[in-house]
């Protein structure tokens, strides 16, 4: 039998162990059997689904040539039985003929041999392993995520379980081998000292939360949770293990602010206990394990029964293919798909977060009407709190929703700011702050908005999703076009490649008076992406600053198609009607600017950065101006080259 180890640095033997080093040193070749292994899972794959993510970028032709390539030279090292076929069509791996440790893992957490399965988990997938395909790599991250997330939840539920025996020994063994998977979980930290203090060994808990705390503040520079310093406390205070016979003291929290709109919403203060091993699973600190990890871990430990162990399963199943059509900007599909996730399982706090969410955004990109998305995704966000308010999601989808449907500016504040106190996870932390930058910067309040966002950015420059460009956003949105010039050609410099910075750049350049240094970026634009949708709306702005109003209006009739759609597909977060209005302002064209506005905010039930954004500037003495920003909820004042805005009583 020929065995495959991909859980740490790949090896690929046969029965008389002899290596089979071709295979191994090709990592697109090595990653599609590696795929073929986890996502087959013994059954078949889809040769379709393996050509769109090895090779996205090529046509079908030349694809579907490079996959039967790499099947021949698989079938040609392993042998063309260990790869067999299922008509033309579908492709898998006998795991009967080649074994593989990654599947082996899974199978024993399935079987509940959590023991066996750490066994098996020498490392996280094929560290440092990249494919020449965005597809495929970010299946690689995800899946890492998935079993690493897993392990540690092995570790994690047998050390509990050996402290409820009184086995505080093991307890410490596995504890241990938690921190080894993940060294900032706070989880395994928290049993660790706890084993520890039980165990009698209280200068070693002190030494090992001392041990932990540099390791937070040197790598990730945040400190431990209120939990684990409640515990340390206690161990500080009490004798060994004779006084520990009673649970820690429960402290009191009061739940930020729920709506009380109906009965059912009202809360009074919430007395928290001790943490069970459910809620630390729940809380585990996921600095670099991310979103996914959490998930997974919280879904392979603490159910109850065989009926719900499949319905959370299922049900996160769903999130993460949610989280990965989003990562893609098919945002209807992660809603879709995240609605399907609460249908499998109402109680997913997670998931209920994401549909709101998603519905917000669908709605801010003229994808449906308040009737359609905002009154649901309110209500998702009210759903997602009520199901667990302790982690941070439902807040964050709260916040939003309070601020885009009801217009709760303060409120929605309150609840970004508490979620941002509850350890959100990287994926939830950087929407939180990316979201109350946003809004303090619309009531501007800029200097506030940048210490929110100043974390984020510090903490990953180059996230995939958003990229540096929200900084340089900010920097432009404040008005401060000379920092958002330096901080952009920074970012380019340093390798982001997002078309976003580039249009920022171009935006401050334009409003700074740079107009040949704004023409020069937008060439640099075209050349770059000449089917970008909105180089006509740019084409337009630079016509009408300089001087050239009749070009810029005949670009405007030109590409605007006067639907209630707007115009201008855009990507990354331009809204199309937006900019429509944005142009007629930039004309002197007060009349169709509002028009526009107005027909915006009758869709949308709001108009995102109205109060903040230099492109209504030319607005902003017509009474129309007020009046528009009274609606959403706003009075707002000049403040040198800013705006002041208040909530209206």
């Amino acid at each position: 039998m020929i065995d495959l180890r991909v859980l740490g640095d790949a090896r690929l033997s046969d029965g008389n162990r002899s290596e089979l080093e071709s295979v191994v040193s090709q990592p697109k070749r090595l990653a599609l059997l590696v795929y073929l292994c986890l996502a087959g899972r013994g059954g078949f794959v889809r040769r379709d689904t393996l050509v769109a993510l090895f090779w996205p970028e090529a046509d079908e032709e030349h694809a579907r040539a490079a996959l039967s390539q790499s099947l021949y030279f698989l079938r040609r090292a392993l042998g063309s039985e260990v790869i067999p076929g299922r008509g033309v069509e579908e492709l898998g791996v006998d795991l009967t003929r080649l074994g593989c440790d990654a599947v082996s893992f899974r199978d024993r957490l399935e079987q509940g041999d959590l023991d066996g399965a750490l066994d098996l988990y020498a490392d996280e997938l094929l560290p440092g392993l990249h494919v020449d395909s965005p597809e495929a790599d970010r299946w690689l991250d995800e899946e890492r995520s998935s079993l690493r997330g897993a392990a540690l939840g092995a570790a994690l539920e047998l050390g509990t379980g050996a402290v409820d025996k009184g086995d505080y020994q093991r307890a410490r063994s596995r504890f241990e081998r938690g921190l080894q998977i993940a060294p900032e979980s706070e989880a395994a930290a928290y049993g660790l000292v706890e084993s520890l203090w039980r165990e009698g060994r209280r200068t070693a808990a002190l030494d090992a939360h001392e041990r932990f705390t540099v390791r937070l503040a040197e790598e990730y520079g945040v400190e431990p949770g209120a939990d684990l310093e409640t515990l340390i406390e206690c161990v500080r205070q009490g004798s060994p293990a004779r006084s520990f016979g009673q649970e820690i003291p429960a402290t009191v929290a009061v739940t930020p602010e729920v709506d009380t709109d109906d009965s059912s919403t009202s809360r009074s203060p919430i007395v928290s206990r001790p943490r069970t091993t459910r809620d630390w699973l729940r809380l585990t600190s996921p600095f670099a394990l991310g979103i996914v990890a959490i998930l997974l871990l919280a879904g392979w430990l603490g159910r109850t029964t065989a009926m719900d162990d499949s319905a959370w399963y299922y049900s996160n199943q769903e999130y993460l293919k949610a989280w990965a059509a989003w990562d893609a900007q098919r945002y209807d599909e992660a809603q879709a798909l995240a609605q399907g996730a609460v249908e499998l399982d109402s109680t997913h706090a997670r998931a209920w977060a994401l549909l709101s969410y998603t519905g917000a955004l669908l709605n801010a990109f003229d994808q449906g009407q308040p009737s359609d998305l905002l009154p649901s995704a309110y209500q998702a966000g009210r759903r997602a709190v009520l199901a667990d308010d302790a982690i941070a999601a439902p807040w964050v989808a709260r916040a939003v929703t309070r601020w885009t449907y009801r217009r709760e500016w303060e409120s929605a504040e309150r609840n970004f700011r508490y979620a941002l106190e509850l350890s959100p996870g990287a994926r939830w932390e950087a929407l939180a702050r990316i979201d109350l930058s946003a809004l303090l910067e619309n009531l501007g309040r800029c200097e506030e908005a940048r210490e929110v966002l100043e974390p984020y950015a510090a903490a990953d420059p180059r996230d995939r999703i958003f990229g540096s460009s929200v900084v340089v956003r900010l920097s432009f949105m404040c008005r401060d076009y000379e920092e958002a010039i330096t901080r952009a050609e920074r970012a380019i410099a340093s390798g982001d490649t997002t078309f976003f910075t580039r249009q920022i750049l171009f935006l401050s350049r334009l409003q700074s008076g740079d107009l040949a240094g704004a023409e020069e970026e937008l060439r640099v634009l075209r050349e770059a992406s000449p089917d970008l949708p909105l180089l006509p709306f740019y084409d337009a702005l630079l016509a009408a600053r300089d001087g050239r109003g009749s070009e810029a209006r005949e670009l405007i009739e030109r590409h605007s198609d006067h639907s209630a759609a707007g115009v201008y597909v855009g990507q990354t977060g331009v809204l199309r009607a937006e900019s429509l209005a944005q142009l007629y302002a930039a004309v002197g064209d007060r009349d169709n600017a509002f028009a526009v506005l107005t027909a915006a905010f009758e869709n949308k039930g709001h108009v995102r950065r109205l109060s903040s954004h230099p492109l209504f500037d030319p607005l902003r003495e017509d009474p129309r101006y007020d009046a528009l920003l009274a609606r959403m909820g706003l009075r707002c004042r000049p403040d040198g080259d800013l705006y002041r805005c208040r909530p209206l009583e």
